[in-house]
């Protein structure tokens, strides 16, 4: 993102990009979970077989979605819901270990913070960044629904062609509050950073940008 780059040559945008009051953000995400439940001790605890010499980095694909209500140039309410799908190693009677697959979903909302959109000083970008600060739940396949709490990071880069199309990367780090809470590690954990690369759909550009 590096037409992000140099904010001290930037212009201001308030006369420039059109910023509606709800954005529609979709994307692809893609999670490193804190716990490798096929590494030890976690295996032993949760009397799985231990197949991971090392734990895994990346340990979930997924598609995330989020709402987002302006207050302002700079404050909205986000809403961010999720699926993703992490795999793993189990006992199997018959056939000694098999893989399964476990369904991640959550729910969260709460504030986002952004810089409002501005235009390089070497090229006719625009875009801004941003900070968000969200609460809610997430429920899987092999734990019951807990509390989370996400904070993340990133930008948006508008297309200016594209009459309302941005470019949109994230990076989170979630924190799945019971897991924290407990000492055994016969709960799972799902706590772990996350990175969103998708597309944001509502700012525009309603004029060329002013010549200098």
């Amino acid at each position: 993102m590096a037409l992000l780059a140099g904010p001290a040559a930037a212009q201001p945008s308030a006369d420039a990009v059109d910023l509606p009051r709800l954005e529609i953000g979709v994307g692809l995400s893609l999670h490193g979970l804190a716990q490798d439940v096929n590494t030890f001790p976690d295996c032993q605890e949760l009397a799985l077989p231990c197949t991971h010499g090392s734990p895994k980095k990346l340990q979930g694909l997924g598609i995330a979605a989020s709402l987002d209500r302006n207050l302002s140039d700079h404050l909205s309410i986000t809403a961010d819901v999720e699926s993703f799908l992490n795999a793993w190693d189990s006992f199997d009677a018959p056939r000694g270990i098999r893989r399964s697959v476990n369904r991640v979903s959550s729910v969260l909302a709460g504030p986002r913070i952004s810089t409002g959109f501005y235009a390089d000083g070497r090229g006719p970008d625009w875009g801004r960044f941003f900070g968000r600060i969200l609460v809610g739940a997430q429920a899987s396949d092999v734990g019951p629904v807990e509390p989370v709490v996400q904070l993340g990071a990133g930008a948006d880069a508008l297309i200016a062609s594209s009459g309302g199309l941005s470019l949109h990367w994230e990076i989170d780090e979630r924190f799945a509050l019971a897991s924290f809470a407990s000492r055994s590690l016969a709960r799972r954990n799902l706590s772990g950073p996350r990175l969103v690369l998708g597309l944001v759909f509502g700012p525009r550009l309603v004029r060329a940008r002013p010549n200098r």
